[in-house]
């Protein structure tokens, strides 16, 4: 019978039945059930035990056993007041349960926002599921979000079937908008041929002006976004002014809302023009998969790209949804730097690692608290609470607690944005935070955590029985579960701080690698082609280096600029590249950027031909060239008049690109006297007279070009922007590595507040016995050296495998030294020692007769 009444089953008709009736509706369940197991198996016994019992769950049974219930009933009313005057009670201990809870749910409501951010780009366009963006693959192996015109127009033209909606979309280099007597810098434009079905693809809001019906119809006319709208005019209506985007006067006809943080979309203003459109464009096409296979579109695309010009230029296209843009595009000269999955992994990684620190951290001091009261525990045992009582108490008010944190997260969460806002570059609002997914994800892991903080004393402390409540023997060695909440700790920390270390080790490796040139004092000044003629380019850089303070002066792109590979053979060799960097530039550009010679007549000379091609080491080993000087480049493969330029020099590698990638070829075309000025005039600068020299460079340009504005940027700055993801998650991973040391701190002081509560009277005993101080704390200690090895030795294994593959995506690694995840144990040893002494000694030196007197 007693097994009988062990089944779960069981268990859920006494809690409805009345109690007078159980004995005999028991009896005859366990007769039918033995009947029922001798003619029929094991499992459809089972079954029908089940099916009898719901049959008496009726109405009636209900309403009979209501008031004999009614002594059993959970009074809420009641633990609001226990639980408030525990809470006055034990202040310390809720303040730090409190504090931990906080800080967790706050991080998470961080990085949910953040990752919901991330994740949802572009879905707020209604088509978005049949948007898809054409991508090309180029003949030397890279994918761009772009294809030439030339592959495009025929489906702008809806010479295919499935091409019913196709916008293009061109972006426009720097330039200058002028309006009024005013001149502003403009990067971020995109150009659209009139017609353009932009608005009727994309869900983007204009405010004012034209209907997004009409909005692309006209020529040469203008769309402003919000922002750029209130920097040209101010406060004033834009609607049907002229401004002027660099020589060509457009109208504004429309203004837009600002654009979502969620968008890979980027620009300031669209221009419609027909006559502005590069030579390359994003298409977008509108088809639905079920109509027409993707696989069909591809291959009339690319059957087209092989007959064009009889040549292959476009090696591979492909179909990109715009919802993967963000997350799954890593393609060259994107409009905004994409996201990246990997480190969206690892930030809901240590997430959760805070909220899993948190909830163990929670459950200890619970456990602390709640021994503290056993008398209490034993009195109501004694004047009758049932364990299931005690047991929803014990709940109740774990989940309550962790309720009362919510609004002190999101007052701290509202006061915390804008720092956050700084940290991601993203502008959130508070209607982010409060966004209905988030307030419910945020009540849900309250819920959790409190649930899971509650669920140990709520299980084990109603079971103990009242004597050894009262005599508070409470079997202190079985403390596996403690134990191993410890332990989970420990690795996780080894395991977060170790792998914060060694990303923040990589980071500060590529910023003090060699690049190849000096990039501190390198300045360069952006959109210095208005600048023309020989005589006005060779008298604008003789003035500027006429001081002191300017230590040499060039033009040419420079690392951190968005450029494309030329195409081009190689004497001897039969197949045609399309990887070098093509740089026109001046014969100070190795001086300026302060690049190391390698070797050549060109370095050897006083006079020079008007045109030198100097090519880095890194083509030479490409080209497998002993001797690469003398041998030709055509630098025109593709024309019918091929151009070839022999070399005259070679140079040390420098980086051009991120150092997540190898070094690629770079040519330098070298003219003593240059018609047309490059992008940039590149300016090294003494740094130690930087204020001067900014207040020079200023006065020339402005003596040159009195109505542009001068716009300049230093370089290492541009370089930079290359690695904001990889700083993001080192920083990220820093803080968050702090903030879960100081929840596990937290939890240690809970935990060992509760091993001090036990072992009061042990610790009498040893006292009185001889014991001193350290031989106390080294014992108190000594239980945490095994759990700290064993969570180091399983961390450190983790950390080194994930680490492995994410050090894979950098072109130049650091060693990890095995001796560093040695050092974090001894460093959580250190910490560990320092935090339970501190709490020890607090009973340790207590009078031992006080506590011997409690037998």
């Amino acid at each position: 019978m007693k097994h009988f009444e062990q089944r779960p089953i069981i268990r859920f008709f006494k809690l409805f039945c009345p109690k007078s009736l159980q004995e005999a509706i028991l009896g005859d369940l366990e007769e039918q059930y033995e009947m029922n197991r001798s003619s029929r198996s094991r499992l459809l016994a089972s079954f029908l035990l089940s099916y009898n019992v719901l049959r008496f769950l009726r109405y009636g049974i209900l309403k009979r056993n209501q008031s004999s219930r009614i002594h059993y009933s959970f009074p809420i009313r009641s633990f609001m007041k226990v639980f408030f005057r525990s809470t006055k009670r034990n202040i310390s201990f809720y303040s730090i349960n409190v504090i931990g809870v906080v800080i967790s749910l706050t991080v998470a409501l961080f990085i949910l926002t953040y990752v919901k951010n991330e994740t949802t780009y572009d879905h707020f366009h209604k088509n978005a599921d049949n948007i898809y963006r054409i991508v090309g693959k180029r003949i030397y192996g890279a994918w761009f979000p772009h294809i030439s015109l030339k592959h495009s127009t025929p489906i702008k033209n809806q010479d295919f079937s499935w091409a019913t909606k196709v916008s293009r979309l061109s972006r426009v280099p720097d330039r200058y908008v002028t309006v009024g007597e005013n001149r502003f810098s403009e990067s971020k434009a995109l150009v659209l041929e009139s017609g353009d079905p932009f608005f009727d693809l994309f869900d983007f809001r204009l405010k004012s002006g034209v209907t997004s019906d009409e909005a692309t119809k006209v020529n040469n006319t203008v769309i402003l976004t919000q922002e750029s709208a209130s920097r040209f005019f101010g406060q004033e209506n834009p609607i049907g002014k002229p401004i002027y985007f660099d020589s060509v006067q457009v109208v504004v006809s429309g203004v837009m809302e600002s654009l979502p943080t969620n968008t890979h979309f980027d620009f300031n203003m669209l221009l419609v023009n027909n006559e502005y459109f590069s030579t390359k464009a994003s298409a977008f096409i509108y088809f639905e998969k079920n109509a027409t296979p993707k696989e069909k579109i591809l291959n009339d695309i690319m059957a087209y790209a092989q007959n064009v010009e009889g040549r292959k230029t476009l090696v591979e296209a492909d179909l990109q949804n715009i919802k993967d843009i963000h997350l799954g595009s890593n393609l060259t000269f994107e409009m905004k730097p994409g996201g990246n999955e990997e480190q969206l992994s690892i930030f809901i990684l240590i997430a959760v690692i805070v909220l899993i620190i948190s909830s163990a951290n929670f459950a200890n001091i619970s456990a602390a608290i709640f021994a503290k009261r056993r008398k209490e525990i034993a009195v109501r045992k004694v004047l009758g609470s049932r364990k299931s009582s005690l047991s929803f108490q014990f709940l109740f008010e774990s989940i309550l607690l962790a309720s009362f944190t919510i609004p002190v997260v999101f007052i701290l969460s509202f006061y915390l944005l804008p720092y956050f806002n700084d940290f991601t570059g993203i502008n959130f609002s508070p209607r982010h935070l409060l966004a209905p997914e988030m307030v419910m994800l945020t009540f849900g892991v309250a819920f959790l955590v409190g649930f899971l903080g509650g669920i140990y004393p709520s299980v084990v402390m109603p079971q103990i029985n009242v004597l050894a409540l009262f005599k508070n023997h409470t079997r202190p060695g079985k403390l596996h579960i403690r134990k191993l909440l410890v332990t989970f700790q420990f690795a996780l920390l080894v395991g977060l701080g170790t792998a914060s270390f060694f990303v923040n080790q990589q980071m500060h490796h590529i910023s003090n690698l060699k690049t190849g040139f000096k990039k501190e004092g390198l300045l360069k000044i952006k959109r210095a082609w208005d600048i023309e003629g020989a005589e006005k380019i060779r008298a604008f850089k003789n003035d500027l280096a006429s001081q002191a303070f300017i230590l040499s002066v060039s033009e040419g792109q420079v690392p951190g600029d968005e450029d494309y590979p030329m195409k081009y053979k190689a004497e001897g060799v039969d197949d045609l590249f399309e990887d070098a960097l093509s740089i026109p530039t001046d014969p100070n550009y190795l001086k300026t950027l302060q690049i190391k010679k390698m070797y050549g007549p060109y370095f050897n000379e006083e006079q020079h031909p008007n045109l030198s091609l100097l090519v880095n080491d890194s083509f030479v080993r490409k080209m497998n060239w002993d001797d690469p000087i003398g041998k030709k480049i055509n630098a025109n493969p593709t024309s019918e008049n091929p151009k070839w330029i022999p070399v005259r020099g070679v140079f040390e590698d420098f980086n051009f690109f991120s150092l997540h990638q190898e070094v690629s070829p770079i040519f330098l075309f070298i003219r003593n006297e240059r018609e047309y000025m490059n992008r940039n005039v590149l300016v090294r600068i003494n740094l130690e007279k930087s204020k001067e020299a900014f207040e020079w460079i200023e006065k020339v340009w402005n003596d040159y070009m009195p109505d542009t504005p001068l716009d300049y940027a230093f370089v290492e700055d541009d370089i930079q922007s290359a690695y904001v993801n990889d700083q993001k998650t080192a920083n990220i991973s820093t803080v968050l590595s702090v903030i879960a040391m100081l929840i596990a701190i937290l939890g240690l002081i809970g935990m060992t507040s509760y091993m001090t509560t036990l072992k009061v009277k042990e610790i009498g005993v040893r006292k009185v016995l001889g014991a001193s101080s350290w031989h106390l704390l080294i014992h108190f200690n000594k239980e945490y050296v095994l759990l700290i090895l064993i969570s180091t030795v399983g961390a450190s294994s983790l950390s080194v495998y994930f680490l492995k593959n994410w050090i894979q995506d950098y072109a130049y690694q650091i060693d990890m030294n095995l001796i560093y995840f040695a050092l974090a144990g001894v460093f959580l040893f250190l910490i560990t020692f320092s935090t339970v002494s501190v709490e020890a000694l607090k009973v340790i030196r207590r009078n031992p007769i006080n506590a011997l007197r409690q037998e």
